[in-house]
């Protein structure tokens, strides 16, 4: 019987699929470097790791209240409290894994009360971004996350649900006992999981959870 889910924050909990790239939008350093910083590392030119730095680097000196309050313009998907609500009545265990930043994962955790959650953290300094980023999940590693997450709860990967959109989270789909793409950004995503939601809220997954524990 499945005892967690773990799901991905941007895209699938959020309508929006990538914090990075909406703060850089907000705050104007989208086009001003982030953009090309993104395609160098879709190219291969450069690692995750300088991607991320050279990315948190632009936001060096901006307040941090000011940054968190773009997060927070980030609009949670619809039904997502209705399926968090359904999966805590049947007694599953929820986490979050994501490539994004705890800016936004720190409001998704407390406002649906989910404690073990883990995204990258923009360092600070006296209310400002010093320009460095500590590097907790990394593209296409997700996966050590998702052992790490059943090592804690004393787990086995196929008891663990995993939710995601993007190509980052087809690390995290290995391996677990049953993988939704939810709303994919592509073909890549549909072709990892094991089922495909392509639309409406995020309470069209209930039924798929429950039809496959119902099978068990």
């Amino acid at each position: 019987m499945y005892r967690a889910v773990l799901f991905d924050l941007d895209g699938t909990l959020t309508e929006t699929r990538s914090v990075w790239q909406y703060i850089h939008e907000r705050v104007g350093t989208w086009e001003k470097g982030a953009d090309r910083n993104f395609r160098e590392y879709r190219r291969g030119r450069i690692g995750y790791e300088e991607f991320c730095e050279r990315d948190a680097g632009s936001w060096r000196g901006m307040a941090v209240a000011r940054l968190e309050r773009i997060a927070g313009e980030i609009r949670i998907r619809e039904g997502a409290g209705s399926l968090i609500g359904h999966l805590k009545t049947r007694g599953l265990r929820l986490g979050v894994i994501s490539t994004g930043l705890t800016l936004l994962l720190d409001r998704v955790a407390r406002e649906f009360d989910i404690p073990d959650c883990v995204a990258n953290h923009l360092k600070t300094a006296a209310g400002k971004a010093t320009g460095e980023v500590d590097i907790r999940v990394v593209h296409g590693r997700k996966d050590r996350l998702v052992e790490a997450f059943c090592r804690r709860h004393a787990l086995e990967r196929q008891e663990v649900i995993t939710v995601g959109d993007s190509e980052g989270d087809v690390s995290m789909f290995r391996g677990t006992g049953l993988s939704i793409a939810f709303h994919p950004a592509d073909t890549a995503v549909e072709s990892a999981a094991d089922r495909i939601c392509r639309g409406g809220p995020l309470t069209e997954l209930i039924p798929l959870i429950d039809v496959q524990e119902s099978r068990i």
